[in-house]
């Protein structure tokens, strides 16, 4: 399968009654940057813009990544930052 890469800072929303989600796409890496109450977050967002690096939304740790480390340590968590986001899909469900 062939995926393109995000090369653009770009926002994802997704709102149901009384509650939202906020991401934002930094040049393919996903930043999860609000999740609660419905409100307007673009002054949030914009106060946030440089500090997005911050709001990763997956860490993975391996073992042996590393060989100047052994063992788990919260240390560069590369493999976090190789993900890309390729696509998203949201569903309306009858229950929320």
């Amino acid at each position: 399968m062939m995926t393109e890469r995000v090369n653009e800072k770009s926002k994802i929303m997704v709102k149901d009654q009384q509650s939202q989600v906020d991401l934002v796409l930094d040049h393919g890496a996903v930043r999860l940057v609000y999740l609660g109450a419905l409100r307007d977050n673009a002054e949030w967002l914009r106060a946030i813009d440089d500090q997005l690096a911050a709001f990763k939304l997956s860490e993975i740790q391996v073992t042996g990544e590393n060989i100047h480390h052994k063992g788990i340590k919260q240390l560069g968590t590369g493999l976090a930052d190789r993900l890309q986001y390729v696509a998203h899909q949201v569903d309306k469900m009858a229950n929320g």
